[in-house]
């Protein structure tokens, strides 16, 4: 039985390890800017040790994002070279290993049932599946929110772990701003639901848990750190609810879109980078077994559930302390692993109820539940991979590996190439696809041949030389025209103008 138990672990992981690695280098279709930034700081990193900004081993990256993604890209990179597949296959992985860390998590705090259940929901989670799939640190979240109350759990009987634990949150405050109050705000949940058994532990091993403390300490300072005494925290400053009139009224409003049955079943993160077309953050048909396992945990007072309903709401404080970009998947995805685990136990507590029941019911309702998991599984998969991509590619700048790709490959007839400005970070796309030399950027700021128009683009047609401009549809109408890029739609999304 335990086999078998290990066995359906395995397929779900490789399942869930094929869905995020299939086609990794295509789709999303496009690739945003954030992505190739960090790529190329990742790619900066494996050569020269220093981001492209030439900062040596740097904690941020582009001031406010945290640098850890970078670093996890960088053994993938090394083996792949630089290119879309190798930026992205770090957030596949880690999403894989977290199918896992989840496993382990629902199996600690009620049992391999509800671990298993939850296992599979995370793997076909839209949620989950999307983020897994785009090159950020937000994916790297929930592996370490999962694994680190895993050993939390399980240090609650054996005190040594607590090192293991600390390290785990310790780190966990290096992958996303978010984790700067998501990480306090756990902790405090976790003592108040674990108290008397957090005492006892300490009580039992007290240098283990001075130890822990101090590492989670020497892992946290630097973090917190560079957040508030540097630059880490402007962005925040810039979106938070503290600039609205009312910020109360709105922390709580924001609260509630992120609970909102339409963010979380219907319509999800209205940013197509962040959700899938035609689904909300998790599957519809999780909604009768949210609501049973809900219901229970009330009615029963179990603690665990208790706990990881809180746990679900503290994931999205973070997101509903900002203003933009309000439901936002990204930003709350510290509670993802949550909603599964709290759908799984709905489906546990079905399974539970029809054990003694009549063979011909309980394999009746079995059937139905399987067919219903697998078919909106189906779905999904389609809808990502067919459905999705003519929908979603304006939102991940389609169409600028193709015009860069192209210019590398005429660039020896050319004196420049000039990018309009009108290209949102224009300049970090040829460092990325033509794999620009990270210590000459370093040293220059320069380019190669390449050159980002800070004018209109018509007073930069007359540069000296013979160039070639990557430009907007509207740009440039009556000139030479090269080549036409198209989406998938067959609209011009740049022009390649000589």
């Amino acid at each position: 039985m335990k086999l078998n138990k290990i066995s359906i672990l395995i397929l779900i992981i490789i399942f869930a390890l094929v869905i995020r690695v299939y086609q990794l280098n295509e789709l999303p279709s496009g690739f945003h800017l954030d992505e190739a930034m960090t790529g190329y700081h990742a790619y900066s990193i494996l050569k020269t040790g220093r981001d492209f900004r030439g900062n040596l081993l740097p904690i941020l990256i582009e001031t406010h994002n945290e640098a850890m993604y970078a670093y996890l890209a960088v053994p993938f990179i090394s083996i792949f070279d630089l290119n879309v597949f190798s930026a992205r296959l770090a957030a596949a992985v880690i999403g894989t290993l977290t199918v896992l860390s989840t496993y382990l998590f629902a199996k600690e705090l009620f049992n391999k049932k509800v671990g298993l259940i939850s296992a599979f929901l995370l793997a076909v989670s839209p949620w989950h599946l999307v983020a897994s799939r785009f090159g950020l640190r937000p994916i790297l979240v929930p592996f370490f929110v999962t694994l680190g109350l895993f050993f939390l759990l399980k240090s609650l009987k054996n005190p040594k772990l607590f090192v293991i634990s600390a390290f785990i949150f310790g780190l966990l405050l290096h992958t996303y701003t978010v984790t700067k109050l998501f990480v306090p705000l756990m902790l405090i949940l976790f003592f108040l639901f674990y108290h008397k058994e957090l005492i006892m532990s300490f009580k039992s091993n007290k240098k283990k848990c001075v130890l822990s403390i101090i590492i989670f300490l020497i892992l946290a300072l630097p973090a917190y750190g560079v957040y508030f005494f540097g630059d880490g925290n402007k962005r925040f400053d810039s979106i938070s609810v503290f600039q609205a009139p009312r910020p109360i009224h709105q922390f709580f409003s924001n609260l509630l879109s992120h609970l909102s049955p339409d963010f979380l079943f219907i319509s999800g993160d209205a940013n197509l980078r962040h959700s899938l077309p035609g689904f909300g953050q998790a599957m519809l048909v999780l909604i009768p077994f949210i609501l049973l396992a809900l219901f229970f945990f009330a009615c029963k007072q179990k603690k665990e559930g208790l706990f990881l309903v809180s746990s679900f709401v503290i994931g999205i404080i973070p997101a509903s302390l900002t203003a933009e970009g309000i439901p936002h998947a990204l930003r709350s995805i510290a509670a993802v692993s949550f909603l599964e685990i709290i759908a799984a136990y709905g489906i546990f507590l079905l399974y539970k109820y029809l054990k003694n029941r009549k063979k011909y019911i309980k394999t009746a309702v079995i059937i139905f539940v399987g067919l219903l998991l697998a078919s909106n599984s189906a779905l999904l998969i389609y809808s990502y991979f067919i459905k999705s991509p003519p929908v979603s590619e304006d939102w991940f700048q389609f169409g600028l590996r193709e015009a860069i790709s192209y210019a590398e490959e005429h660039s020896k007839d050319y004196d420049s190439i000039i990018l309009t400005r009108n290209i949102e970070v224009a300049y970090v796309f040829p460092l990325f696809f033509a794999k620009l030399e990270p210590s000459e950027f370093q040293k220059s700021g320069k380019m190669g041949k390449y050159v980002i128009c800070t004018e209109d683009i018509n007073e930069c047609y007359g540069y000296n030389g013979k160039n070639l401009f990557i430009v907007k549809p509207n740009e440039l109408s009556d000139k030479d025209i090269k080549k036409d890029i198209r989406n998938k739609k067959n609209e011009v999304v740049l022009k390649i103008v000589e």
